[in-house]
């Protein structure tokens, strides 16, 4: 790391990449399992949505996530330099709205995957990929241009512009409130699909139904 932004970028990124962890591969895999024990029969009895499934998984993970967080942000900070400050708090709910945005992709492995090492594969290879194109550890501009219109796409794109100007010593709160807002619109489309083309009866296992 050469410079104060690229500190922040860095530390803002492995905040982002655990959030991907839990929103694609930790919930994709639950929901799987779920799935293949016949859980999801006993939810289907229940007078809960299946938004509201998400948001109950997402919440539990992203709170166990959370000592990590507080680790990684304190130990970064003072390893690199770039100060806390009261403003970092707000960190986890951006944290948050990044996992509800990529919900849908975890949700959409788990509940269609064939088999739960099929959701396995499938999660881990979903992460790898969307690692792969998030500019998230570096700037946006240092990316290669296909790669650039891949980003404009992903929600980790603008968790990571939020994140770094939050870390950052002196934060741009009109631009972390432009990208929480952008957040706010994937997360809504991503619960608004889970509950309208996701079904439990659809997700049972064929054996099960």
């Amino acid at each position: 790391v050469t410079s104060p932004e690229r500190a922040t970028q860095a530390m803002a990124g492995s905040l982002v990449f655990a959030v991907v962890l839990n929103a694609i591969v930790g919930l994709g895999q639950e929901l799987s399992a779920f799935r293949d024990s016949g859980s999801l029969d006993f939810y289907a009895t229940l007078p809960i949505s299946r938004a509201s499934l998400i948001l109950a998984i997402l919440a539990r993970t992203m709170v166990l996530t959370l000592p990590s967080v507080l680790v990684v942000a304190s130990i970064g900070s003072w390893w690199l330099g770039t100060g806390l400050s009261p403003a970092t708090a707000l960190a986890f709910p951006i944290l948050l709205v990044t996992a509800l945005a990529l919900s849908s992709l975890g949700a959409l492995i788990g509940f269609k995957s064939p088999s739960a090492r099929a959701a396995n594969f499938i999660t881990q290879a979903a992460y790898t990929i969307v690692v792969f194109v998030s500019p998230a550890m570096l700037p946006l501009e240092t990316l290669p241009r296909p790669l650039q219109i891949v980003a404009h796409g992903l929600p980790t794109t603008y968790a990571a512009r939020a994140l770094g100007s939050l870390l950052s010593p002196s934060p741009d709160f009109s631009l972390i409130g432009r990208e929480v807002a952008v957040l706010g619109l994937f997360a809504a489309v991503s619960l608004g699909f889970v509950s309208r083309h996701l079904t439990i009866v659809n997700l049972r296992p064929q054996g099960q139904r």
